[in-house]
């Protein structure tokens, strides 16, 4: 290829670049526009239980996410799920509860939620050599991908609103997070000079968690944290906004690298 023809090509995938994000910066700026009506913003705050204690300004950024979740996300009802708009809103309000320290839009790399009507079956994976199956499925409440894609079971979804310190909406949206970078591995993008600290107090606090269910303790912790260190965030993060002064008695260290993760002190219900 010539130097100039590929100079001509390289000016115009640099050209299709800005485009999009000129397209992109006008749709978010008309979705930031629009108003909830009184109906979203009612499951907004059925969603998330703390809304109505956060200070006025973090209740607009959660409202300002969770429009602009609804308008870059597509939502898809399976198994026969007759998928409404209350079930996005509730969803989204949940999911971007995780971000509400955060000034920018969460989950870029989250492209599609799929809701089902119940718990759900995942299919058996079969070994790529001799075709025996991996295992013949799980029964799940909830699952991510590393492909930007969430499934969600509706009857799990409400249950997680009641506070009771388990929420597979945030935690499905944890992993999310977790995956971002291209890994299920419990250690999400961080800063590069928390990353040693982050794994030293993680990885004390897993073992933690396994010696207390090997001990046939009684963990503050959902005993799922401790399948393996991705479950082991997720299951944190959950407790963190849904329970955050136990998760402070029982893992304080645990709880202060989260706070800094996630930009938010969920006790005094402000950003920082």
């Amino acid at each position: 290829m010539s130097p100039w023809i590929l100079l001509i090509v390289v000016a115009v995938v640099l050209e299709l670049w800005v485009w999009r994000r000129i397209v992109k910066k006008r749709r978010r700026a008309k979705a930031l526009q629009r108003k909830l009506t009184p109906e979203e913003q009612r499951w907004v705050e059925a969603a998330v239980r703390q809304y109505k204690h956060l200070p006025p300004e973090l209740k607009q950024r959660l409202n300002n996410h969770v429009k602009l979740f609804l308008d870059e996300k597509r939502f898809e009802g399976c198994d026969g799920f007759e998928l409404e708009l209350q079930h996005c809103v509730m969803i989204a309000a949940s999911a971007c509860y995780l971000c509400i320290g955060r000034e920018q839009p969460p989950f870029a790399n989250t492209s599609l939620i799929q809701v089902y009507p119940s718990a759900f079956v995942t299919p058996a994976r079969p070994l790529a050599l001799d075709g025996n199956p991996v295992h013949h499925g799980d029964t799940r409440l909830g699952e991510s991908s590393h492909m930007g894609i969430v499934v969600l079971s509706w009857p799990d979804v409400v249950a997680g609103f009641e506070g009771r310190g388990t929420n597979v909406v945030l935690h499905e949206f944890a992993h999310q997070l977790d995956q971002a970078d291209g890994l299920a591995d419990g250690t999400p993008e961080l800063e590069e000079s928390n990353y040693r600290q982050w794994g030293h107090e993680f990885s004390r606090a897993f073992l933690h968690l396994r010696s207390q269910i090997e001990k046939r303790l009684n963990p503050s912790l959902d005993p799922y944290g401790a399948t393996n260190e991705a479950e082991f965030f997720a299951v944190v993060s959950e407790a963190f906004f849904d329970q955050p002064a136990d998760l402070r008695r029982d893992f304080d260290r645990v709880f202060e690298l989260l706070q800094r993760y996630y930009r938010y002190d969920p006790i005094n219900l402000r950003a920082l």
